[in-house]
Order: structure tokens, then sequence, then C-alpha cells
């Protein structure tokens, strides 16, 4: 009987020092994430940083590439969940894209094997770049911390809009680049 009172005991105190560790994570993950602030988009107005990014073809692309036309970037992961509704919205401006002169395109932030994989997978027809994270300081220079997230850039290089928008937000900003020229 002893032995059982002692192991009750025991395993209280465990339960305890389990739970004043877990509230102490708890407790210094709050502290972390609440000094970091995300950063802003870019400033509408703002000349576009350059870039390079690479086709799916493995070919080396920058900003110079698209001088003199609006250009429109979505940029997209193969690891997002909410991409995947925007795409077929994003897909179905193209054609207004194209008679707009826009360049409508996608910006991947993984490797051209994982990019060409959720290409083939959603069945994208837009241009695709890719930009991984990793070896890549494009998303940084757009200041794009998670995705989906878009860029337009108009032909003189300086940026119309940017942004990490919600859900509501993403539908507003289609509906806008569906009625109106891109």
């Amino acid at each position: 009987m002893q032995i059982l009172v002692v192991s009750t005991i025991l395993l209280w105190i465990i339960v305890l020092l389990n739970l004043l560790l877990t509230l102490a994570l708890i407790r210094r993950i709050n502290e972390r994430s609440a000094g970091e602030v995300a950063p802003e988009p870019l400033p509408v107005g703002q000349t576009a940083p350059d870039f390079f990014a690479e086709t799916l073809q493995n070919e080396r692309v920058t900003l110079a590439n698209y001088a003199g036309r609006t250009l429109a970037m979505v940029f997209i992961s193969p690891t997002c969940s909410h991409c995947r509704p925007i795409i077929p919205q994003v897909e179905s401006l193209g054609p207004k894209a194209k008679d707009s002169d826009v360049e409508l395109l996608f910006v991947s932030d993984s490797e051209i094997d994982k990019t060409q994989a959720y290409v083939q997978e959603l069945g994208i027809t837009l241009p695709v770049l890719s930009a991984p994270r990793l070896n890549n300081r494009f998303l940084e220079d757009y200041k794009v911390n998670g995705v989906p997230a878009f860029v337009v850039i108009d032909s003189q290089g300086k940026v119309q809009e940017s942004g990490h928008p919600d859900e509501l937000e993403w539908k507003m900003v289609l509906d806008k680049w569906g009625k109106e020229e891109i």
C-alpha cells in the first residue's frame, strides 16, 4: 500500500513538472512571436528590386526580361494549402492579362523539380518561375514572408500593388484584376 502511495505522489510530481515546463515553453513562444514584426509589403511607387529566377526550362530570367511591360507575380509554394484555391482563379485571368499586355506569372519558393511536379499536379498553364528561398534572395527582396502573396510592377518598373492578403482580400484583388486593366 505504501508503494502505491509513493508511486501516486511521484506520478503527480511528474505531471506537475510537465505542466510547468509546457507553460514555460508556451510563454517563451509567445514572447518571441510578440517581438517579431512581419515585414511591410513593398511600398507602392517604389522601384521594384531586381531579381533572378529560373523558368521550368532552366532558363535564368531577371526583372529586365519584363522591361516595358506590366508584370503581375503571384508567389506560391508546393507546400502551401492556402495557395491551391487561388491558383485556378489566377489562371482564369491569364487571357485578360495577355489582352492587356500584362505578364501574369507564378513564382514558386521551391526547387525546380518540386515546382514542376506541383505545376503538373494542378495543371498550371501560366508561366512559373522557381526561386528557392534557401539560395535566392528574390522572395526576401520582395518582402514575401509567406505565401500566397502578390506584387504588380508597372511598365516603368514601379510597384503598383503588393501584399499578402487573406481570402477575402484575394477575392477583391482578383475581381479587380478581372474587371480592370491590370
